[in-house]
């Protein structure tokens, strides 16, 4: 009896941590449009993964009309700490999670609109 209670309890344990541990269920997903005076317009796109986000950049190609974007490089992985998207493996804040629509750049302060829930 106290095997099949201790199974339970083990069980029950294992699926909270399974469920807490794979963050927002890829809610963050997308693409984010953001502008600024050396790049111009740009783009992040952050798609899900099972331990976070990969990231990747997409630059505008200078001078075109209407913006046209470069090919996605890509910028490394990001996991959700509390109300951040923390770059991994080195552990620095990239970016602060405004809401579901919006992400503020940490270094920079620049404010990143969702354009899509697509990654592209």
């Amino acid at each position: 009896m106290m095997k099949k209670v201790i199974g339970i309890i083990l069980t029950g344990l294992l699926s909270v941590f399974s469920l807490t541990g794979c963050g927002d269920d890829g809610k963050l997903a997308g693409t984010y449009q953001g502008h600024d005076q050396v790049r111009g317009e740009h783009r992040y796109l952050l798609i899900s993964k099972k331990e976070g986000y990969q990231l990747l950049l997409q630059n505008s190609k200078t001078f075109s009309k209407p913006v046209e974007f470069e090919a996605a490089e890509e910028k490394g992985f990001l996991k959700k700490e509390g109300d951040y998207l923390v770059k991994t493996p080195d552990n620095m804040k990239f970016f602060e999670i405004i809401d579901k629509n919006q992400l503020k750049q940490v270094n920079t302060g620049h404010i990143y609109t969702r354009i899509s829930n697509d990654e592209n």
